[in-house]
């Protein structure tokens, strides 16, 4: 508002755009936390983690990781579940890190079968560390991945399930969002 304010339209609508775009990929990371969810529940799985990823030092968290942890959360409470902190935890994204995790998440008596993974990174080490204790994967233990657009998967065996967020897509959810506040319209895109 300040930026039209002052007659500075291109500022005012790279800035609009800028807000719509981060409300849409929050709203569809969001979703699709809870999508998967209901995925792996629909799989049978009753026990299912959510391994997010540390920004750039312990205790900060990825932005979109604390949206697709709420969206996780959401889910589990939509389709009836348990949400255990046990069967949560955040680490690097990455394979190492992820698959030390996991196998610590799997020695609980209450351990996940089923995991959300903020990457890809993280999802192989998740199957790593299930096969590693003898779990068939996918089958016994399934990992559902967020991959960011050009993201490699080092070991692409054994995913249940991957959820991509498609920049594209964003960025077209995000423009109509503009559009539809410029015409004085709250409702979704």
């Amino acid at each position: 508002i300040g930026a039209a304010a002052l007659g500075l339209w291109d500022e005012a609508a790279s800035l609009a755009f800028l807000y719509g775009l981060a409300e849409a990929i929050e709203e569809r990371t969001y979703e699709r936390a809870k999508q998967a969810v209901e995925f792996l529940h629909g799989r049978g799985h009753t026990r299912i983690g959510f391994l997010g990823s540390w920004r750039d030092k312990p205790g900060t968290e990825w932005p979109n990781s604390v949206q697709r942890r709420e969206g996780y959360r959401a889910g589990l409470k939509a389709q009836g579940l348990e949400c255990s902190p046990a069967r949560e935890g955040v680490t690097w994204a990455s394979a190492r890190n992820s698959r030390d995790l996991v196998a610590k998440m799997l020695e609980a008596p209450d351990a996940p079968s089923a995991l959300l993974t903020f990457s890809l990174p993280q999802g192989a080490g998740a199957i790593a560390a299930a096969r590693a204790r003898g779990l068939l994967a996918p089958g016994q233990f399934d990992v559902v991945s967020f991959a960011d657009e050009g993201e490699a998967l080092p070991d692409p065996a054994g995913h249940a399930g991957l959820v991509l967020v498609s920049w594209r897509e964003l960025g077209r959810v995000a423009a109509q969002r503009v559009l539809q506040r410029l015409a004085g319209s709250q409702e979704p895109a």
